[in-house]
């Protein structure tokens, strides 16, 4: 019996300053409104905190962790798309970090080591602000695929582990 297909995706609280923002943005639309400024002002802040939320959501979907039977993928952008794939026999280990706060919202970084891997610096990948994703790292710290400010991280950590740990087995229970 195979493994249900599970899928992650980046934490909203990366986003946690553009909700900020457009509350703003939707104060200073209703204040603007009281106080009887133009409609257009009042417009340009309600169809700019809207586009906000449409981006930031559509980020939040486009980026996504999916752990299938035999692998991990890891797809990410916006416009474009990178796909990295990572079967299970070459995970060596898996590093979690998260902050007091991180840990208090159920979010944090995920750093999955690649057995053997030599990730060269043309394949360093990465996009800008929170909820990134690397694959490598300029400053070669990174040994694999490094996952910023994803939700479950220890629900991610603990599924892994235990389809690497299946996959290890079943791997050299045939070669024997």
């Amino acid at each position: 019996m195979r493994s249900q297909t599970l899928c992650f995706r980046s934490s909203r609280f990366r986003f946690f300053a553009n909700y900020i923002l457009m509350a703003v943005f939707v104060a200073a639309g209703i204040a603007s409104y009281v106080l009887g400024y133009h409609l257009v002002i009042y417009a340009f802040f309600f169809g700019l905190t809207i586009f906000m939320l449409v981006v930031s959501e559509m980020k939040i979907m486009s980026d996504k962790i999916e752990l299938s039977h035999d692998s991990i993928t890891v797809e990410l952008g916006l416009l474009s798309k990178k796909t990295r794939k990572i079967n299970y026999h070459s995970i060596s280990e898996i590093d979690v970090k998260q902050s007091f706060l991180q840990r208090l919202l159920g979010y944090g970084d995920l750093e999955i080591v690649v057995l053997g891997a030599h990730l060269q610096q043309n394949i360093s990948h990465h996009f800008s602000g929170k909820g990134d994703v690397t694959l490598g790292s300029p400053d070669r710290t990174a040994r694999g695929i490094v996952l910023k400010n994803f939700q479950s991280v220890r629900r991610i950590e603990n599924e892994i582990m235990t389809r690497a740990r299946k996959s290890h087995h079943l791997r050299h229970g045939r070669n024997r």
